[in-house]
């Protein structure tokens, strides 16, 4: 074999290797190319991208993850439930995205952040160990600057439910429902959003219901408790001189039989004494419906109260699987 033969060989040879090495490592790249191909969403997963505010690259690797909105029976069956009392929207299982369809107007926007939030998972779980341990830093740093007892509590069912997860799960939270990041995280999300504030906006959109919500329902109790502790309090007055009252028209009435009816001054001051009784019973009840009108009130304000309670409560039960799913078997 000559020597330009063997030339040729060795170079096509390397490049079948170059080729394959290159393979090898674009092989997720390859593989998701594959499955958004082959991938039709349905016009209910193709209007989520747009509003979430995804690059292509998001919309990309979102498609990639072939997402399906189910309801509530489907949903817990794709989904793993680990604390009853803990609802889940959405899941991402390595393969696919799952999202939960809410169908509550009040929460519009919720469908859109859960596939943004499920969409950064598989974002995470494609990246390096070099790039996770280089974000690392600045997600802890952006925690630790924007948390809330909400968040660590949050942050605490992820550490209990998903060991080893913590900073994947900041990497989904912080994008979604924080407005001011680092530059770095900026840099690093704009790979996934022309526009990371629009997915933003539709957290605070809902989140917005909920804190209007719970601050109203807490003035409500503040002031129905004050109410009630000084209605108590002038109850416990209105009783005392009632019974002081009832007690001195008694006396008085014994009286009637001892005075002198001779007697113009006994007589007279009888007589005042008993007017200035009757005086003090119509204070006493006027007092009396003054209290019956404030205790109308309380009720009122407890009324309005339970109702923002429920209120709640149907938001929140709108946002669980189980309770939904619960509610159509019966």
């Amino acid at each position: 074999m000559s020597l330009v033969k063997r030339s040729v060989l060795l170079v096509g040879l390397l490049l079948v290797v170059a080729g394959a090495v290159w393979v090898w490592g674009n092989r997720q790249f390859l593989y998701d190319w594959q499955t958004v191909q082959s991938y039709t969403p349905s016009a209910e997963i193709a209007a989520i991208p747009p509003l979430a505010g995804m690059s292509d690259r998001g919309k990309f690797l979102f498609y990639a993850t072939e997402p399906v909105v189910s309801e509530a029976t489907e949903f817990n069956q794709q989904c793993t439930r680990r604390e009853a009392t803990a609802a889940i929207l959405g899941c991402y299982d390595g393969v696919n995205i799952y999202i939960y369809r809410v169908d509550n107007p009040e929460l519009s926007g919720i469908t859109e952040v859960t596939a943004a939030h499920e969409m950064l998972h598989a974002v995470w779980s494609r990246m390096s160990t070099k790039e996770k341990t280089h974000l690392e830093r600045h997600l802890e740093q952006v925690y630790e600057r924007v948390k809330t007892d909400a968040l660590e509590e949050r942050m605490a069912y992820y550490e209990r439910q998903q060991p080893g997860e913590r900073v994947n799960e900041l990497h989904s939270i912080l994008a979604t429902e924080f407005t001011e990041l680092d530059e770095e995280l900026e840099r690093h999300y704009a790979q996934y959003f022309v526009d990371r504030q629009a997915v933003v906006r539709l957290h605070t959109s809902y989140e917005t219901v909920f804190t209007a919500l719970k601050k109203q329902s807490e003035s409500l109790r503040q002031e129905a408790e004050a109410m009630l502790a000084a209605l108590n309090a002038d109850i416990a007055v209105y009783n005392a001189a009632v019974t002081k009252l009832e007690a001195e028209i008694t006396a008085h009435n014994n009286r009637a039989n001892t005075i002198d009816n001779t007697s113009y001054a006994e007589v007279n001051a009888y007589n005042a004494a008993q007017g200035a009784l009757m005086a003090r019973r119509a204070h006493l009840e006027q007092e009396e419906r003054s209290l019956d009108r404030r205790q109308g009130e309380y009720q009122e304000k407890i009324r309005q109260y339970n109702s923002l309670v429920i209120r709640s409560e149907t938001l929140t039960n709108s946002m669980d699987s189980l309770k939904s799913s619960s509610d159509t078997a019966e």
